[in-house]
């Protein structure tokens, strides 16, 4: 099965990035991978010497890419709620969706901007609270994506919000990211380095 990487974007930054070495350990590896970029895409350039098995998809503003159903497509949990403005899915469609930033959780909800500012603790009491009926909701649609292996965690502290939010209990799914470089956390062939 092909892997898909979703993550249309001019910017240079770190979710960019990890995106980028995530796709080029799969290449690497010999999976067969699909790049979903602008065609002058930070993760594209980054790709553009990297041999291996894999398609460029070009992106455009207001396109609606169809995801074949032979394809595992990967995509950063905040990009949830756009789904229906990107992508043509069939109910076949294989998705993941990927926690990389701790505040990843925060966009589902209202009150987004104040969640991100304030000590975890504030952010359960103020949901609790002002957001009741939409915390049960995004509860119920992160534990429909566990349990149907469609949510992964880069690490445990992309994880925590989830958890200590009461969004999701169970057993974290973990990506982590692919270390390229030597050094201490690598023994330089590509490791995945992260989790727990």
């Amino acid at each position: 099965m092909k892997v898909a990487f979703f993550y249309p974007s001019r910017n240079i930054g770190g979710a960019q990035l990890l995106f980028a070495r995530l796709a080029k350990h799969y290449i690497s590896n010999g999976e067969a991978v699909i790049l979903v970029d602008y065609s002058d895409g930070f993760i594209r350039n980054y790709l553009s010497e990297v041999s291996g098995n894999y398609e460029f998809l070009p992106y455009t503003d207001g396109a609606v890419i169809s995801v074949p159903e032979d394809v595992f497509l990967l995509q950063h949990l905040s990009g949830l709620h756009t789904l229906r403005n990107k992508l043509k899915l069939t109910p076949d469609s294989k998705l993941m969706f990927w926690s990389i930033h701790p505040n990843n959780v925060f966009a589902f909800f209202k009150f987004t901007s104040v969640y991100t500012r304030v000590p975890i603790g504030i952010t359960k009491w103020f949901s609790s609270l002002f957001e009741r009926g939409r915390k049960k909701r995004i509860a119920r649609a992160l534990d429909l994506l566990h349990e149907n292996k469609g949510l992964s965690f880069m690490d445990f502290p992309n994880f925590h919000p989830s958890s200590s939010l009461g969004l999701l209990s169970a057993e974290p799914l973990y990506v982590p990211i692919p270390i390229d470089e030597k050094g201490p956390l690598s023994s330089g062939r590509g490791d995945i380095a992260g989790g727990p």
